[in-house]
């Protein structure tokens, strides 16, 4: 067995490999893009049951193998973000997001921003979420709910190609709010940047430019 350490990470991707264990990658703080076999994690007792599940966030112990693959030792479950496998819409969009992630983010390469974005973003999901349970039912209300999704939604894509240099600013908007908020989504910090809305014609541009953040990444 080899030299243990120390990370926290977020799982992005769990494929079963034999009927008891699983394989994930994840996203981790010291050393980025991780392989980690979770030996027994679909034992229904098992320790790694919880924190081998896809946008689980845990503290987790490794030993490192071979072929960079580490194995999972110990972990403790952080932020389970369980609130986003409430609604359909939002599942859809989380995993839209862990592909983008998993997308840009590279082996032996610790990515401070890219963490915190991933985080702030499933943490903001899983707020509406319970936000949606208080709204009541009725096609208004539905059309409220997944504006702000599709919002937050636009908002992790802006940022996301920005940050990792994909992002192609506008030469010029039709809308200044929506100059404003690409202005807000790309320079504030993390924990300002849900923080506003949009009215209509600005949200459909930004809906754009968004769109093509997302193509721009994921290309």
């Amino acid at each position: 067995m080899g030299r243990r350490v120390k990370v926290n990470a977020l799982v992005l991707n769990s494929v079963n490999y034999s009927e008891s264990s699983k394989m994930l990658t994840a996203l981790s703080d010291r050393f980025g893009k991780i392989s980690i076999s979770a030996k027994g994690a679909n034992k229904p007792n098992s320790p790694f049951l919880a924190c081998s599940q896809v946008f689980c966030y845990s503290s987790m112990e490794l030993s490192e193998g071979r072929n960079g693959v580490y194995t999972l030792c110990e972990c403790e479950l952080i932020n389970s973000f369980y609130a986003i496998r409430e609604d359909i819409d939002i599942v859809f969009e989380a995993y839209d997001l862990a592909k983008a992630v998993l997308t840009v983010c590279q082996e032996e390469n610790a990515d401070e921003d890219l963490m915190r974005l991933a985080l702030n973003t499933l943490y903001y999901l899983c707020v509406l979420s319970e936000r949606n349970k208080t709204l009541g039912e009725g096609e208004k209300a539905r059309e409220e709910f997944l504006n702000r999704v599709i919002l937050v939604k636009c908002v992790f894509y802006i940022r996301l190609a920005s940050d990792q240099g994909f992002f192609d600013y506008p030469d010029s908007f039709n809308n200044p709010d929506t100059e404003r908020a690409v202005e807000h989504i790309t320079s504030c910090d993390f924990k300002e940047l849900f923080a506003f809305s949009l009215k209509s014609d600005a949200f459909k541009e930004l809906s754009l430019i968004a769109d093509k953040a997302r193509t721009n990444v994921l290309d």
